[in-house]
């Protein structure tokens, strides 16, 4: 899939937290499918709270739209956008996997299904996919990624998908294929946000 900024975090956003509260997961995937107007899908992807971690995020590169793609790609599966901001007396790296292992809110299952993974297929069919990706594991205020084995929904992945390609899922489900840059991004992207975050919660 070639997406644009707005259409990648209504891919991303979709089956959130907020988006299911607000009950806004079908003008989301109307988004992802180009079937809504620029002006009224940056209205509904306002509502989400993760753009207000891409405005945090473009605001730090002075890129004026936070749905930009460059930010979008950032956010979600880094790149060289992705970046720490000051907020208050304390410094937010900008990476929703970083942001989702720092919520007090999820367990340990929460938090792996909510981040956004890298998955290489091991079989696919057509309703569902098995992947080798790197799982959460926590052990007290510590966690660490551990090779497992998953079988997730197809979801948005409507192309031909076939064994060894690289995959992201969220929430359960398929996301977007990826290239090997991209994969790396992100792989390295989430190993950095597990070593800030056991840094943070060393003694604690």
């Amino acid at each position: 899939m070639n997406l644009n900024g707005r259409q990648l975090t209504a891919l991303y956003g979709h089956g959130c937290r907020t988006a299911t509260r607000l009950k806004i997961n079908d003008k989301l995937e109307k988004i992802i499918s180009a079937k809504i107007k620029d002006k009224e899908a940056i209205s509904i992807l306002k509502e989400l709270i993760c753009y207000n971690w891409q405005s945090l995020l473009a605001k730090t590169n002075k890129i004026k739209n936070p749905l930009s793609k460059e930010i979008s790609r950032a956010f979600w599966t880094g790149n060289k956008f992705t970046k720490t901001s000051k907020i208050g007396t304390k410094k937010m790296w900008l990476f929703h996997n970083f942001i989702v292992l720092l919520s007090d809110s999820f367990d340990q299952r929460q938090k792996d299904n909510c981040k956004v993974s890298l998955g290489e297929v091991v079989k696919s069919s057509h309703n569902s996919i098995t992947v080798m990706y790197q799982a959460l594991k926590e052990t007290k205020n510590q966690v660490a990624l551990i090779l497992k084995e998953r079988k997730i929904e197809r979801g948005f992945l409507e192309e031909e998908i076939k064994t060894g390609d690289l995959i992201t899922f969220h929430e359960g489900s398929g996301r977007e294929k990826l290239n090997k840059a991209q994969a790396e991004s992100l792989r390295k992207k989430t190993e950095q946000a597990v070593k800030l975050f056991n840094q943070i919660n060393v003694g604690s």
